[in-house]
């Protein structure tokens, strides 16, 4: 059976997308932003099931590789990420 995650979570994810500087999609495997290697860790603030695309979550970084990246790539500090994404 799959674990859903709930707010408070802590959840190792591979890819996500996140609000790029210029305030549009951003995402961490495109060719148009700067890659993401490794594992990402965040912590789940908002967590559903969109009956059409599985769950969703926002989570805010806690791995230090994260920070630096959403602090270099993004206008905040919030990822979004697919349970498809979730390692």
């Amino acid at each position: 059976m799959k674990k859903i995650y709930e707010v408070g979570d802590t959840v190792s994810f591979s890819e996500f997308a996140f609000e790029n500087k210029a305030g549009g999609t951003g995402m961490s495997n495109w060719t148009w932003n700067e890659k993401f290697a490794g594992v990402a860790r965040g912590l789940v603030t908002v967590a559903w099931d969109d009956d059409e695309t599985g769950w969703r979550f926002h989570c805010v970084p806690v791995s230090k590789d994260l920070i630096e990246y959403i602090k270099r790539n993004s206008k905040n500090m919030l990822v979004f990420v697919s349970e498809f994404d979730i390692v």
